[in-house]
């Protein structure tokens, strides 16, 4: 029954990530939803290690890390584009 109630969860959530990316794609511009879509790589390495166990080389994190890195950065570089040209200095 467990199996079961993780499953139905697990279609759950995804059916939820799913509308509201959906949601996001059609209220911003699309480049900035796809990168935030690349902190699922973070989220995988989290799964392999708390729910299946699996150990991750230092090379793997050491990916993970620039993976999420370079993202967070463009994040930020692209909402301070954002406001500057809201504000009209771009």
């Amino acid at each position: 029954m467990h199996v079961m109630a993780g499953l139905l969860l697990a279609c759950v959530l995804d059916f939820i990530c799913m509308n509201t990316q959906t949601i996001a794609f059609q209220k911003d511009s699309s480049g900035f939803v796809s990168i935030i879509g690349y902190i699922g790589v973070l989220y995988a390495f989290l799964a392999d290690t708390f729910i299946f166990h699996d150990s991750i080389s230092t090379v793997e994190m050491a990916s993970a890390f620039v993976i999420l890195l370079v993202t967070m950065s463009v994040t930020v570089f692209k909402l301070r584009e954002n406001q500057l040209a809201k504000k009209g200095k771009i």
